[in-house]
């Protein structure tokens, strides 16, 4: 009965995490928003030549492209003569070969900068880790040699090919949300370890429904991916809790290097193995000592071993590594604050569980401090810091704290399987609960599919634009237009162009596209405010049946990626 249960549960993650995993994609469509197949043809060639320039300048990833300048190019299009800067081609371009999602194109770069006929495999870029760009990079050769899609190192041909462009999209998912399943059956083996099968299954249900693990397994990101390493990490650490086999120590070390050498947050789990081994030691007079143990030296070496298994490159490119790393740091600098802190806790993680799973989790936090046992003490002692941490620095979104989810997962089935083990009306009343959370969980989080699976509205937006608004007019953005944040537009056709740094527009467009997701300037806001007019609404929220699951005001920063509402503006005079 058990496996059968698995399985299902094993089913339902498979298919929220791929329903829907087309979405956002490079298209005919969209491309033919932004230029004529005629004038593509004719900007290929600059296209190209600013893309590899960019990728030339950049010595590190994030660092953007060091001494890249803006140049006006002039050049004739079906008769017509043009002027155009290289920014706007850059714009313009991204439309073409990118998806809607943010970074995604990351490890698709990574991999057109290795070069396998040298057998050079650096992937130049270390704050994802080799291991996950390595398999992408297999997949798409495997399907390349089934004649799924077309690889060829010339650019121009995806320019004109789109649909093409979005199948390396689709097969990089697709790794994520399918190890992301293996996650699943990983979490219902520590639940059952620790507590009973029961429990088990109650994890594998919860975090296969988990709103925040399905959006993000719709993304050519790791954070998924990379919870079944770092559950790995925590199964063996577990059994380090209570057996003093060496290969318990070992196998926690190496998937813990494993899970840091792909996301380097996730390496964190690390710590939990001396956390474990004190724990038990605990009663003895040489605890602190026992920490110099032959078993915790050869975690240790096993987790470098590990880390540097995903990063052969690492070794090698020390300095670039060390760059990407030190960028990204900067980007998020700690800040600590009552704020920041209740911010997380109203709005990040009730919008990553779903509201009732979140007060079931509430719960099992409780009995975690009133129960107290070992497993209590380890879980409570790994995933308290980091809270304070992610509060501190990324508390506005809920992937780059996904891996403190399961811990969340892990208490809260443990609360609802002691109620099954109670009286009958317990055993009702839990039941119950557990019915009820998971159909609203599994609603909410099919809502977020239904979202992705359908049309995306920046297209929408895009073509209304062709058919309401004439050509040759002015229309501003908050920044230059990407995929991500903006409707599709043809540069050639209207005139483009975006606040800059002082925060102005000179001279004022007479029409303005808004996106939720870009952050208006103060000062911009007042002029749309007095002297700009709303004529043109797009937005689509998730929805199952009509119904909306999430009713907070507040989101997670990118928690609106597929589907921000877009809003255009007409000056008044």
């Amino acid at each position: 009965m058990n496996r059968f249960l698995l399985g299902i549960i094993l089913f339902i993650s498979l298919f929220l995490n791929i329903w829907g995993i087309w979405g956002g994609l490079p298209s005919k469509e969209r491309t033919n928003l932004v230029f004529s197949e005629s004038q593509i043809k004719g900007l290929s060639k600059i296209m190209k030549e600013t893309r590899d320039e960019i990728y030339q300048r950049t010595e590190y990833f994030g660092s953007g492209p060091v001494g890249f300048k803006n140049e006006m190019y002039r050049i004739t299009l079906d008769g017509i003569e043009h002027e155009i800067s290289k920014f706007h081609i850059g714009s313009a371009r991204s439309f073409l070969i990118r998806s809607c999602y943010p970074d995604e194109q990351a490890v698709l770069a990574s991999l057109g900068n290795m070069n396998p006929s040298k057998l050079d495999f650096n992937p130049h870029m270390f704050s994802y880790g080799g291991l996950y760009i390595y398999l992408i990079g297999f997949s798409i050769k495997i399907a390349a040699l089934l004649n799924l899609l077309t690889l060829t190192p010339d650019t121009t041909y995806y320019f004109l090919h789109p649909g093409e462009m979005g199948k390396f999209f689709v097969i990089g998912r697709l790794v994520g949300a399918l190890i992301g399943v293996l996650a699943i059956y990983i979490i219902y083996l520590i639940g059952s370890f620790l507590y009973d099968k029961r429990t088990g299954l109650i994890a594998g249900l919860f975090l296969s429904l988990l709103p925040a693990v399905i959006i993000y397994a719709h993304y050519l990101k790791p954070y998924v991916f990379n919870l079944f390493f770092f559950l790995l990490s925590f199964y063996w650490t577990c059994k380090v809790l209570y057996s003093d086999k060496i290969s318990n120590y070992i196998l926690a070390g190496l998937f813990a290097g494993i899970a840091g050498g792909i996301l380097l947050p996730f390496g964190t789990i690390f710590i939990c193995i001396p956390i474990a081994h004190l724990i038990k030691r605990i009663s003895t007079k040489i605890s602190i000592r026992s920490l110099f143990e032959k078993s915790i030296i050869l975690s240790i070496l096993s987790a470098i071993i590990g880390f540097i298994i995903v990063n052969p490159y690492l070794l090698v490119s020390l300095k670039e590594a060390f760059s990407e790393y030190m960028f990204l740091s900067r980007c998020v600098p700690p800040n600590f604050s009552f704020d920041r802190i209740l911010s997380y806790s109203k709005v990040s993680l009730p919008a990553g569980f779903g509201l009732p799973l979140f007060v079931v989790v509430i719960a099992g936090i409780l009995y975690s401090f009133y129960k107290r046992e070992k497993i209590d003490y380890l879980i409570l002692s790994y995933i308290i810091p980091l809270f304070f941490f992610i509060t501190a620095t990324t508390y506005r979104f809920i992937h780059y704290g996904i891996y403190i989810l399961p811990f969340l997962i892990l208490l809260s089935a443990r609360v609802l399987g002691i109620g099954l083990k109670g009286g009958r009306m317990i055993r009702h009343i839990t039941l119950i609960i557990i019915l009820f959370v998971s159909i609203y969980t599994f609603l909410y989080s099919l809502s977020y599919d239904r979202v992705f699976a359908g049309r995306d509205i920046k297209t929408e937006a895009g073509k209304w634009i062709v058919k309401n608004i004439e050509k040759g007019e002015s229309i501003g953005f908050r920044r230059e237009p990407t995929p991500y944040a903006h409707p599709p537009i043809n540069i050639l056709e209207y005139k483009v162009s975006w606040i800059d740094e002082n925060g102005r527009i000179d001279p004022l467009p007479k029409y303005f596209v808004e996106s939720e997701n870009d952050s208006i300037p103060d000062g911009f806001r007042s002029i749309l405010k007095f002297q700009y007019c709303e004529i043109k609404r797009f937005e689509r929220h998730p929805e199952v049946f009509g119904v909306k699951l999430f009713f907070g005001k507040n989101y997670p920063w990118w928690w609106k990626t597929p589907n921000p509402d877009i809003l255009l503006y007409k000056r008044l005079r």
